[in-house]
């Protein structure tokens, strides 16, 4: 089950979930939101060991969540291609609209940060 994971799937979740919110942040609240959405689920194949579009019509998620999860397309989309690029050093594919690699990289730092301090605070 769920509880027999490794922890660095959830890790890989959070890291993922604040990347994507934190490259949308000049962006809607409810795009934000959908990108972090995105960015959480986006290893439930992992966790539930099924493909996410099996996985995906059971959840009552946006059409723009969806779309991010299964084409990696609109503003959500991008931002977890760009997550899990740089997750995996494609770095050719870690790109996002009006951002440097510079600044791609602070901002995953600082993802990995808040993800280790919720991991951190949840355990104790």
């Amino acid at each position: 089950g769920i509880a027999n994971k490794p922890q660095d799937v959830f890790t890989t979740a959070l890291v993922r979930a604040h990347m994507c919110a934190l490259l949308t942040a000049e962006r809607r609240s409810e795009e934000q939101s959908a990108a972090f959405t995105a960015g959480l689920l986006s290893v439930l194949d992992r966790l539930l060991e099924q493909p996410l579009r099996d996985i995906l019509p059971e959840l009552p998620l946006s059409p723009e969540v969806n779309a991010a999860l299964l084409e990696y397309q609109g503003i959500s989309g991008q931002a977890l291609h760009c997550a899990i690029s740089y997750e995996n050093r494609v770095w050719e594919s870690v790109v996002f609209p009006n951002l440097d690699n510079g600044a791609i990289q602070d901002i995953y730092v600082q993802s990995s940060a808040l993800a280790f301090q919720q991991q951190e605070a949840l355990l104790s």
